[in-house]
């Protein structure tokens, strides 16, 4: 399972942009800390195998998000986001070996949001998720983070 946690009152918004979340199985659970006035999850790519879990709190701000999962969540997607059943329905090259380079008909690709300051250079429309169509991703990609939890 997976919990995105953030205990930052200093700012009054906390921004997911452009990210991968990819588990095979996982629970996505946000905490409300005190100060905090807004959560923004915008142009982002999730995808969970199996277990599936939002806690939404109030306020959150959610849009142009792809989400894989058995079931939808369309306070999650958004308006201008779209709920996928299987990860081959983003079209990536290889995501088991980390290979998330998408495919030209990818429904990712030009599907995102401008946002100001952010990702004003993409070439046309942004695409959806952490790397923009044609572009490397960078001399350190793979570098994902592992976390694992042992349970009794």
């Amino acid at each position: 399972w997976t919990v995105l946690k953030n205990d930052t009152p200093q700012s009054p918004t906390i921004s997911y942009f452009h990210n991968l979340f990819y588990m095979h199985s996982g629970t996505i659970y946000w905490e409300h800390p005190s100060g905090l006035e807004n959560y923004v999850f915008e142009n982002n790519i999730v995808m969970i195998d199996k277990l599936y879990h939002v806690s939404d709190t109030d306020p959150f701000t959610a849009d142009y998000n792809l989400f894989v999962s058995q079931s939808p969540r369309d306070s999650f997607q958004g308006v201008h986001g779209a709920h996928f059943t299987s990860v081959d329905d983003i079209e990536f090259a290889d995501p088991d070996n980390l290979d998330f380079t998408m495919s030209l008909d990818s429904p990712a690709k030009d599907k995102g949001k401008v946002i100001s300051g952010y990702n004003d250079d993409a070439i046309g429309v942004p695409d959806i998720g952490p790397f923009e169509y044609g572009q490397p991703p960078g001399p350190d990609w793979p570098r994902p983070r592992s976390t694992t939890f042992q349970t009794p």
